[in-house]
């Protein structure tokens, strides 16, 4: 049986190494609670109990420095988690028109994927230009485009956590553009909304056919952990080959 959309606890997230994002929708629509990170200690300190500095590990040595900022972020990422609750997780695909480093993200991204995999929490992933067309109406917006229209279409304004430069504003902006975007997905598959009560562009979006979608999103299954017995057995038989 699927969840009451009344019970959902629905998670949007925007992630990168150095700086990011957390917003939690309940399934009504309402925000429950926010999160951001980043390595600037002012900024963090715009809005008490939500922003937090995450002192990032150095090193001479680049693979010992990103392997000793995952495993921070992995903690960083559990504690979110444990504290927040969620039922579903939404996030963005990778950017790879990003200053930042691909591989970095797509480390930082996949680590937070699996955090929440193992959990067996259903995860939607949505490629950058279908979020911005979503939340946008254009699939190539940029920061302050996104903000703009989380608070026209949303109701909820952060430009009080603007900052110069890896700004949680925009952050926060891009995580709650991913919570909206799943509840509307959820309300559709609920029956509490309709396509027809969309918008062109999001009706096209959702609509669309991607790689690896054969269905249109509303219909298509959720990346979720499954039981795997055959797993176990191999687990097993390893252990067993090394006694």
């Amino acid at each position: 049986m699927p969840m009451p959309l009344r019970e959902e606890r629905i998670l949007g997230c925007d992630l990168s190494m150095n700086h990011g994002a957390f917003v939690l929708l309940s399934g009504e629509g309402a925000e429950l609670d926010l999160l951001y990170y980043t390595k600037i200690k002012a900024a963090a300190a715009l809005f008490k109990g939500s922003g937090f500095c995450l002192a990032l590990p150095t090193s001479e040595d680049p693979i010992q420095r990103d392997l000793e900022r995952l495993e921070r972020l992995g903690r960083v990422f559990h504690a979110v988690l444990d504290r927040m609750k969620p039922t579903r997780i939404a996030l963005e695909g990778y950017s790879f028109d990003s200053k930042q480093a691909a591989h970095q993200i797509g480390e930082v991204a996949g680590f937070f994927k699996l955090c929440a995999f193992v959990r067996g929490l259903p995860i939607r992933v949505y490629a950058p230009g279908q979020l911005k067309k979503f939340t946008t109406g254009n699939g190539a917006a940029d920061k302050a485009e996104m903000l703009a229209a989380v608070v026209a279409s949303y109701h909820r304004d952060y430009s009080s956590l603007a900052w110069k430069t890896d700004s949680p504003a925009e952050d926060c902006a891009d995580a709650r553009a991913a919570a909206e975007f799943l509840l509307t997905e959820l309300r559709v598959r609920a029956g509490a909304l309709r396509l027809s009560d969309l918008g062109p562009k999001e009706l096209e979006v959702f609509n669309s056919v991607g790689k690896g979608r054969r269905e249109g999103l509303a219909a298509s299954a959720f990346v979720q952990r499954s039981g795997e017995p055959a797993l176990a057995e191999l687990l097993a038989s390893i252990a067993r080959a090394g006694e």
